[in-house]
C-alpha cells in the first residue's frame, strides 16, 4: 500500500498546503539528519530547538512534505 501525501494531510487540520499532494511518502520524522528521498519531515518548535529552522535541511535532503505549526513565511525558497 503507497500512502500519499493527501493521506497524511486527511487526518490534521491544514492551513496552507504548497506542492503535489500525490507525492509517495516513504516514511515520517522529526529530525532534518534522517530525511530520505520522499520523507515526511515534521517541524515543530521544542525545547532547545525549533525544526522549523531546519527545513530548508529536509527538502534539500529530499523531503516530499514538510508539516509544520505555522505558515510557510512569504519569504522562503519555493523553489521545488
Amino acid at each position: 500500500m503507497s500512502i500519499t501525501a493527501a493521506d497524511l494531510l486527511a487526518a490534521i487540520p491544514v492551513v496552507e498546503v504548497t506542492g503535489p499532494l500525490t507525492a509517495p511518502i516513504s516514511g515520517v520524522v522529526y529530525d532534518s539528519r534522517q530525511v530520505g528521498p520522499g520523507a515526511c519531515f515534521v517541524a515543530y518548535a521544542g525545547v532547545s530547538t525549533d525544526g522549523h529552522d531546519y527545513i530548508a535541511q529536509a527538502l534539500a535532503a529530499g523531503a516530499a512534505l514538510v508539516v509544520g505549526e505555522r505558515p510557510v513565511p512569504a519569504d522562503f525558497p519555493s523553489d521545488r
